[in-house]
């Protein structure tokens, strides 16, 4: 442990500044606490302030001082101690955990009075809302702040009908579902080029648009007096009248949440939400509709906000826009984020812990607020990712025994399918090994591509072709334009004038996720693969376009999605193979080396089986045995067939493997031959090569 220095004033010694931080605040609560009335004027309770803060602040000084100096036995400890539970997790069946779950839930309520009966009771509906509200903010990454609108829909749905058109409940349940997400999908239309703090702005000005529009429309919603005698929800004669009548009614209603939202988080549709939380660009890429996905997250989002506001309505028998406020959005979208973004089990803890220690509390009304917002800051402090981390299982449970087959071992197949490409004996691929399938055919064409920035020409008058089965690279100085020809090649740039063909079709104009449905698929410069996804799912996510499941096969999950979601893992855990990462398809793709990742891209760029491949400097920051090891890797992805344009700096690797060379200066061709005939060119030699490189 440091040494405090005696030079050092007291006040600044850590125990020291713990001590006068408790006391400081304490002073600070004496006018919000005190009663004079009371015995000692109520003093215990400031006093209680400065113990809560100086056991946290003792908390976080022991983990500070255990994380910089901790005996090497403690240390030990700890790791044996963390994987001992960690395999005692494994060998349990979750499935036994969801029972045990679900039979307390059903049997605690029994031996409860009215009140807690209740209180758990919102819990449920709350639980209902932080899960809607975790599609959209922990599985999509988009922030909104006006959710609480889509609950106020569907409880004036069932509000309106029930009074005016004696609509029953069990009717208007589905249609406020339906409801919400018609308007979930509204609000996402205008957001869909927004992110981070517009779009959350754009959502609070939503909001706030619903709830002033109910206060106002007299004549429909009743105004600020709302809507009263709404009828409570019967079944076959039986009127839900007792609350735990209503506690078992919406323990039904989570229990559907629960299942559906997490069937959607384990489908394509909950891969394709959390690659375009973490890169955009890169899931538009590799062929994921940004627009479709957006509008399913607030749609789905928003329908269990309206199931919800339905429950609500019936239980309360009265709504107004006053149960609708800007304050009930930041309190579902505390649950989410206090509970863990993206952890199902964490969003009910942080509904339970929001709802319930208020509750408990109720006698210190004074002060329990200061005190649980600053347990709030001090978990976000300690535990920013939320009480229960969420972590995405590789595979599916469901189709656990046939993932596991694929990923361990060899797949199993010949190896002139699976293997890294042909041998010439002494374990390199054969370079001279083509495939013969339309040979002579133009796979990819630019005409006079011409791309400029403001003033700025990129791109000027670029000619290129490019033969099925070639590999053709691309080289120039920096800044001569390569990246911005694969961009507009890919639809992420759309070129000035000029035209990209692709089999004959023109490209300018067509989405990147349409152009990679046609199939071409790219890698990056910088590399950009999905952090918050394993090895295997970041392959299986590159294989988006070529799946079809819907939101309501990914729900219920028909034979032919089962058989689809099947072959799916099959073919990432035989690409993990082809690129020598089969050993490594259940850690997270940020704990691989770099050389791991730049060929973790590729295999999830050969997913969409592809037609054409665009590689951008895939040996960057590579050493010479990485370099080799990716000369026989592209040898080997050109004998499946698929044709490769590179962009590279590493002249060893580009004259080694290239039958084609295209060299760009400043956005314009300079030169085009084989690498023979650009080694020997005079303008590339000055422009890019040099002298000692030409004679190399």
């Amino acid at each position: 442990m440091r040494i405090v220095s005696r030079s050092v004033p007291l006040y600044r010694r850590p125990l020291v500044r713990i001590i006068l931080t408790s006391l400081w605040l304490g002073l600070l609560s004496l006018p919000l606490m005190i009663e004079l009335d009371a015995a000692y004027f109520g003093l215990e309770r400031p006093l209680m302030v400065t113990g809560v803060v100086a056991t946290l602040g003792l908390i976080q000084w022991f983990v500070s001082q255990w994380g910089r100096a901790s005996p090497v036995w403690a240390d030990r400890l700890a790791e044996a101690g963390g994987t001992t539970f960690r395999g005692l997790i494994r060998r349990i069946d979750r499935r036994l955990l969801y029972i045990l779950a679900f039979a307390a839930a059903v049997v605690i309520p029994l031996g409860l009075n009215r009140y807690y009966i209740d209180v758990l009771t919102q819990v449920g509906i709350y639980a209902t809302l932080a899960l809607g509200l975790n599609i959209v903010v922990g599985l999509a990454g988009l922030l909104n702040l006006g959710y609480i609108a889509f609950y106020a829909v569907g409880a004036y749905a069932y509000g309106l009908l029930a009074t005016r058109a004696d609509v029953s409940f069990w009717q208007v349940l589905p249609l406020g579902g339906v409801l919400a997400a018609v308007f979930g999908v509204l609000l996402g239309f205008p957001a869909l080029r927004l992110r981070g703090d517009y779009l959350a702005i754009v959502t609070l000005g939503f909001g706030e648009m619903i709830r002033i529009v109910l206060n106002n429309w007299d004549s429909l919603t009743g105004g600020p007096n709302g809507i009263i005698g709404i009828a409570r929800p019967s079944l076959f004669g039986f009127t839900f009248s007792h609350p735990i009548h209503y506690y078992y009614l919406i323990l039904a209603v989570v229990m559907l949440t629960i299942f559906s939202v997490d069937r959607l988080n384990q489908s394509r549709l909950g891969r394709a939400w959390t690659a375009m939380r973490d890169d955009e660009v890169a899931a538009e890429a590799i062929g994921i509709d940004l627009v479709k996905t957006k509008l399913l997250a607030f749609g789905l989002g928003a329908t269990w906000a309206g199931l919800a506001g339905v429950f609500f309505a019936s239980k309360m028998t009265f709504i107004s826009p006053e149960s609708f406020t800007f304050f009930e959005s930041v309190i579902v979208l505390c649950m989410v984020t206090l509970g863990g973004m993206g952890s199902i089990p964490g969003v009910i803890l942080g509904a339970a812990l929001l709802l319930i220690l208020p509750e408990l509390m109720r006698q210190f009304a004074l002060y329990r607020m200061l005190v649980f917002g600053a347990a709030m800051v001090g978990m976000m402090v300690m535990r920013p990712k939320g009480l229960l981390t969420a972590r995405r299982r590789t595979v599916p449970l469901w189709r656990k025994g046939c993932a596991g087959s694929a990923v361990v071992g060899k797949p199993q197949a010949t190896s002139t399918e699976l293997g890294p490409g042909p041998s010439t004996g002494s374990g390199q691929a054969d370079p001279t090994l083509q495939p013969s399938k339309e040979a002579s055919m133009i796979l990819l064409e630019t005409r006079k591509l011409s791309v400029d920035f403001g003033g700025l020409r990129a791109l000027d008058m670029v000619d290129l072709s490019v033969m099925a089965g070639e590999i053709v690279s691309l080289i120039g100085p920096n800044g001569a334009g390569k990246t911005t020809f694969f961009n507009c090649v890919t639809g992420l740039y759309a070129p000035t004038s000029g035209e990209v063909r692709y089999r004959g079709e023109n490209l300018v104009g067509v989405k990147p996720n349409h152009v990679a449905w046609k199939g071409v698929a790219r890698t990056f410069q910088n590399i950009r693969l999905f952090q918050d996804m394993t090895v295997l799912e970041n392959v299986m996510v590159g294989g988006h376009c070529r799946m079809h499941a819907s939101v309501v096969g990914a729900i219920f999950r028909p034979r032919s999605v089962i058989a689809e979601e099947e072959e799916l893992v099959a073919k990432a855990a035989e690409l993990l193979w082809f690129v020598g990462l089969q050993d490594k398809s259940d850690l997270w793709a940020n704990q691989l080396p770099y050389g791991d990742q730049r060929r973790l891209e590729i295999a999830r760029a050969m997913a969409s089986d592809p037609s054409l491949l665009l590689l951008d400097e895939p040996a960057a920051g590579m050493n010479p045995q990485e370099t080799n090891a990716l000369m026989e890797l592209i040898y080997a992805i050109r004998a499946r067939g698929i044709t490769i344009l590179l962009i590279e700096h590493h002249m060893k690797l580009v004259m080694g493997i290239s039958e084609r060379i295209m060299v760009l200066d400043h956005g314009v061709t300079i030169a085009e031959g084989t690498p023979e005939e650009i080694r020997a060119d005079s303008r590339v030699i000055g422009a890019y090569l040099g002298k000692e490189s030409a004679h190399a």
